[in-house]
């Protein structure tokens, strides 16, 4: 089967001019003006003249299993639908786990992961969960990096949360030596993602860890880093370092006058003035994922549910806002593409047809996986 999406404004992420873009069998064979196919193929097309078009978004926080669990089985959520993230333009995800390790366990999450890929949803995973030691389908964390070709690290580990464990810095740093030794083992790039909680005034624990040991920076990755005004101005200063950092979507600008949290537009464009670029940096859902409900004291009174639908919602934000859709696409699929090795996130001739067909304002209209059209 073939598909034709004509005269789009095309971003690679990158803006390429105006363009039609053919799919065959599912992936990408030209990207030029005025394609001409032959009138045996039955090509399909889509007119896409004043739209955008660019690659299908890549969240790197998902908790496809469901997250939850704080307060008991009652409290776990249910585990997503490839169609909660495909309707809303993500066609790539890294799946976590959280609070919970007995009722959610790395088995369902890899089976989870297994399920979505079978849908054409690309899907990579990490083991673990908010507590070291480490949940993990095999004996160690070493062997399902090595063995489950979706793994790609560990997490989400929590620090500096109401929930968190107490993990000590030396736990910390042998778990980055084993990833690091890990990666040059299997050639996969892994990271190590850490929850940064509700307790949390600044990154302080990642920057003494990298001290201690030179790699830090290119494995560890905190997450909610617009927790609060301290910790979004560490993680400037992480990323200036080589660091990567995850921006979270879905923060409402009540929740900033209550709280402190920053909306991930407004985090995004903090990052851009102080560093000049998006490098290094991610924006996820947290979709699945139990979200606090806090008091005046800070201290956590219930759980609601992070939603997919945040991440496209906050790109648009972050347009309106005046930042660049070529710069801001970069955190959903060039750089967790980079980051964690997917295949997804660029539009480029013998790729994976994984792309999202928007209006100047950044409304979906279609999403093509493959030969599957959203």
């Amino acid at each position: 089967m073939e598909l034709l999406l004509r005269k789009g404004h095309v971003f690679t992420p990158h803006y390429a001019g105006v363009a039609d873009v053919l799919i065959e069998n599912g992936v990408i064979t030209c990207i030029r003006e005025n394609i001409r196919v032959s009138a045996f193929a039955c090509a399909r097309e889509i007119d896409a003249a004043g739209c955008f078009i660019m690659p299908g978004f890549i969240d790197t926080h998902v908790h496809i299993a469901g997250g939850g669990g704080e307060k008991g089985e009652s409290s776990l959520i249910p585990p997503l639908n490839v169609d909660d993230l495909l309707k809303n333009g993500i066609t790539s995800c890294l799946g976590v786990l959280g609070y919970e390790k007995k009722k959610k366990t790395p088995q369902m999450l890899y089976a989870q992961a297994a399920e979505f890929e079978k849908e054409g949803l690309e899907a990579l995973a990490l083991s673990g969960s908010y507590h070291m030691p480490l949940t993990t389908v095999y004996r160690t964390i070493a062997e399902d990096m090595e063995s489950i070709f979706a793994c790609r690290g560990a997490g989400e580990i929590a620090l500096m949360d109401s929930r968190s464990p107490g993990i000590s810095l030396e736990d910390i740093v042998l778990l980055l030596q084993t990833i690091h030794k890990t990666m040059k083992k299997t050639d996969k790039p892994l990271k190590a993602v850490f929850h940064i909680g509700n307790k949390a005034e600044d990154l302080s624990l990642l920057f003494r860890m990298a001290k201690v040991y030179e790699h830090s920076a290119s494995i560890a990755i905190p997450t909610h880093i617009n927790r609060n005004e301290g910790v979004l101005k560490d993680a400037v200063d992480y990323i200036k370092m080589g660091g990567f950092a995850d921006v979270t979507a879905g923060i409402l600008p009540e929740e900033k006058e209550k709280y402190g949290m920053i909306p991930a537009p407004e985090a995004l464009k903090h990052i851009y003035e102080n560093t000049g670029s998006f490098k290094n940096v991610t924006l996820s859902s947290d979709a699945g994922g139990s979200v606090p409900v806090y008091d005046e004291e800070g201290d956590i009174t219930g759980y609601g549910v992070a939603k997919a639908s945040s991440l496209l919602y906050d790109i648009q934000a972050a347009y309106r806002m005046g930042l660049k859709l070529s710069d801001i696409l970069q955190t959903v699929t060039v750089n967790p593409k980079e980051a964690y090795g997917f295949a997804g996130g660029e539009i480029c001739e013998g790729a994976a047809a994984a792309i999202n067909i928007t209006d100047d304002d950044l409304y979906l209209k279609y999403t093509v996986v493959k030969d599957r059209i959203i």
